[in-house]
């Protein structure tokens, strides 16, 4: 899960989560190909195609140091199933 909280004049209702969650998983995660096009580090040396769970939500936050986003990850082994990372907010 990722938890986003936006605050009301971001027009969150708007914001798609699928647009949320491309930037995030694209700074966890390096891309396929290598190097990062652009040249910068991510903080997993695996590409995002080996995600097998993501759970998004999003919250209104009425003060602005309270929004940005909430995130946990953890790896599931291969012998629990399909291995891979499962992104996950901490609440």
């Amino acid at each position: 899960e990722a938890t986003f909280h936006l605050l009301p004049q971001d027009e969150w209702r708007l914001v798609d989560l699928d647009n949320l969650a491309k930037p995030l998983l694209d700074s966890l995660f390096r891309p396929k190909k290598l190097p990062a096009p652009d040249g910068t580090k991510r903080l997993f040396e695996a590409d995002d195609g080996q995600v097998v769970e993501l759970i998004l939500r999003k919250t209104v936050v009425t003060e602005e140091r309270d929004q940005g986003v909430e995130v946990r990850v953890t790896w599931t082994e291969a012998g629990a199933g399909l291995p891979g990372f499962k992104v996950s907010s901490q609440e």
